[in-house]
Formats: C-alpha cells, sequence, structure tokens
C-alpha cells in the first residue's frame, strides 16, 4: 500500500515538473518573440507592420524608438534583436571585422516643415538652409527668402528652428545632403531647440507660428504641416512626396550596388534631393544572443517586412522599396545563421 503511495507522489511529482516545463517555454517563446530599436524615422510604417505580422502569426514583435546610434549600441549590448538607422553602415559601424549584416527595409524623405498663416509652399536652396540653421537668416521676410519666392508675401515673424540632437539618423541625412555643397554645419543657431524624435519636431512646430523643423515627411503629413520645396542637384525646386522620393531610386545602378547614401541628392530632375534609406542592423551569427527558435522568428520577421510588408508602405506615405533591391537583401539576409544553420 506505501509502495503504491509512493509511485503515485513520484507520478504527480514527475507531471508536475512537466507542466513547469512545458509553461516555462511556452513563456519564453511568446513574452518578447522580436525585439528591434532604433530611428524613429520608419516607426510610424513599422507599427503597422507589426500590427499585421502579429494579427498574420500570432509572433509578439516590438520596436522601440531611442534614435539611430542608441539603437546601434542597444544592439551591440544584446538587448535588442536588430535596430534600425538611417546612418550608414560606414558611419555607424567603425570595425571593419564587423559581424553585422546591414540591409535597407524602406526609404524616405527628410522634409522642411514649418508653421506660417497661409501655409504657403516655400522654395528653400541649400545655401538659405544654412543661413537659416546658422541664425544668419532670423526672419521669414529676409530678402534671401523673399527672392526665392517672389509671389509669396512673407510675415515679419522671428524664425524658431526645432532640431534633432546628432544621434538622429534624420539629422544625420540632412547634414549629409548639405555636405554635397560644401555646407558643414559646425555652429548652429543659439535659438535652435533640440528635440528627441521626428514626431516631437512635428508637434514644436505645430504649436509655435514661425517654427521650422527638420523631419521625415511622414510626419509632416500626419500633423498635416506645409514642407517646403528644396532645390535639387538639377536645379529644379521639387517638394517631397510618393513620386519625389520613388524618382531618387530609378538609377540602375544604385539599385545594383546598393550605395549607403544612393537616394541622396540624386540628378533626376523631378527627385527630391533629401532621401535615404532606413538600415536594418542585425548580427550574422545569432548564437551567443539568442535561442534558434528565436533566432529564426527574428529572421522570418526580418523577411516578412521586406517583402510581404512593403504593401502596407504606401498607404504610411513610404514608397515600396523597388524590386531590384529585394534579391540583395535576401543575399543579405541568407548570412545570418545559428548552429552554423542558414536561417533565410
Amino acid at each position: 500500500m506505501r509502495w503504491c503511495k509512493n509511485q503515485l507522489r513520484i507520478k504527480s511529482w514527475l507531471l508536475m515538473v512537466f507542466l513547469m516545463l512545458f509553461f516555462a517555454v511556452d513563456i519564453s517563446v511568446s513574452a518578447s518573440d522580436v525585439l528591434g530599436g532604433g530611428a524613429s524615422f520608419p516607426n510610424p510604417l513599422f507599427q503597422r507592420m507589426i500590427e499585421e505580422y502579429q494579427f498574420e502569426t500570432q509572433v509578439n514583435v516590438s520596436y522601440n524608438v531611442m534614435g539611430s546610434l542608441d539603437g546601434y549600441r542597444a544592439l551591440k549590448m544584446g538587448e535588442v534583436d536588430f535596430s534600425v538607422s538611417e546612418i550608414p553602415q560606414s558611419v555607424l559601424v567603425k570595425s571593419k571585422n564587423s559581424d553585422l549584416v546591414f540591409f535597407p527595409v524602406t526609404m524616405g524623405a527628410v522634409s522642411l516643415v514649418y508653421n506660417l498663416p497661409s501655409r504657403p509652399v516655400l522654395k528653400f536652396t541649400p545655401a538659405v538652409i544654412q543661413s537659416i540653421l546658422t541664425g544668419e537668416i532670423r526672419h521669414w521676410d529676409d530678402p534671401k527668402i523673399q527672392a526665392l519666392n517672389l509671389s509669396i508675401t512673407l510675415p515679419n515673424l522671428p524664425i524658431r528652428l526645432i532640431g534633432r540632437d546628432e544621434q538622429s539618423g534624420t539629422w544625420f541625412l540632412f547634414k549629409a545632403f548639405l555636405d554635397r555643397y560644401g555646407i558643414k554645419l559646425k555652429t548652429l543657431s543659439d535659438l535652435m531647440i533640440t528635440v528627441d524624435s521626428s514626431e516631437m519636431v512635428c508637434e514644436s512646430v505645430s504649436k509655435n507660428m514661425g517654427a521650422v523643423g527638420v523631419t521625415e515627411w511622414h510626419y509632416a503629413q500626419e500633423f498635416d504641416l506645409p514642407v517646403a520645396a528644396v532645390q535639387n542637384r538639377s536645379g529644379e525646386f521639387v517638394i517631397p512626396n510618393l513620386n519625389s522620393i520613388r524618382a531618387a531610386a530609378i538609377r540602375s545602378d544604385e539599385m545594383l550596388q546598393l550605395k549607403e547614401l544612393g537616394l541622396l541628392d540624386s540628378s533626376v530632375s523631378d527627385a527630391y534631393p533629401i532621401c535615404g534609406y532606413s538600415w536594418v542592423l542585425t548580427h550574422r551569427k545569432q548564437d551567443d544572443y539568442r535561442s534558434f527558435k528565436s533566432a529564426q522568428e527574428l529572421v522570418r520577421w526580418l523577411s516578412w517586412m521586406t517583402h510581404q510588408g512593403q504593401l502596407l508602405a504606401e498607404e504610411n506615405y513610404y514608397p515600396a522599396l523597388p524590386y531590384p533591391l529585394l534579391k540583395l537583401i535576401e543575399k543579405e539576409l541568407a548570412k545570418i545563421t545559428h548552429s552554423g544553420i542558414v536561417l533565410f
């Protein structure tokens, strides 16, 4: 009789251990299947992608806005599975022996938004943009701005500058564009207010008459702010929109070579000049960072983002990635391994 009771206790104990292990594994898989962090530039599109992906797969994906550089640091520390940046790999990653894969997930435009009576569409040259940002031009009716916008009566309002910090990929693209014209923003206006995200730029501009800021084009649409037409390499003044961003990506040589700043300062006449990719970074060898199963989930998500997820791009004010890029992206995805096994 005692023997039977001992057997029952042993079986009960084994069943309890089995259930604990079963539910522990289940919890570890579902708690945070894929975690990313980085740039605010693509965040609105990412949140829509995550919503759709989770509905289709029941896989839990999170993306936290923390800035391009902090996202990269979090990836190096193993705090996120992938990071996103508009800053090119050659600038972001100093080591030539990097273990990272690096490929575009979306593209967009850096726009100049402002808050003025009557919402005029203004024209800016790189030189005038420099003068505004350095504080040389401090009022909207300055002769340099007026000369580019003769049909518009500009108000005698002080210019309030809203900028991003140096860790921002958006700000990097903006400075890289001006650098093409020999313009170095070494000394910015002492009146510039610095905020932490593209969304905060638009919030600040929308609340302050006379304000001007630098932000990703999606946010300008979301906050219903006017955007400036910027002079491109061909001498044309072009506003950011889906067509002018696409035009920056039509050169086949840039598609085949996947140049890091290939969309910037395009010579195509109808291209908006301040465009760039958002780049995904993750580790080639996933062994030291996550389990085989979670590494598989990461690669499935990254593949979905760059393929099926592109169907959601244009409704969120981002052009879909050009088709020629997909083969190049797939080559990068095929470099991701765990325990020597290719995950793509």
